[in-house]
């Protein structure tokens, strides 16, 4: 599941998609985007301490970095 928290966030941006074989549904994107917006941001992964909260602001920087 390499770089999943940012094939998800695509899927966002860009509509539905497939994922390995996993195919991103509008529903599915509904769904995120509803969880980010109550929880207020993302969920990433990393190395150390792997899944980690990040901000929306964060996130959205890291995003597009």
């Amino acid at each position: 599941m390499k770089d999943l928290e940012h094939a998800l966030w695509h899927a966002i941006m860009h509509g539905p998609c497939q994922y390995g074989r996993l195919q991103i549904t509008q529903s599915h994107i509904l769904q995120l985007q509803q969880l980010s917006d109550a929880c207020g941001g993302w969920i990433g992964f990393d190395d150390h301490a792997e899944e980690v909260f990040i901000p929306m602001a964060r996130w959205r920087l890291q995003a597009h970095a």
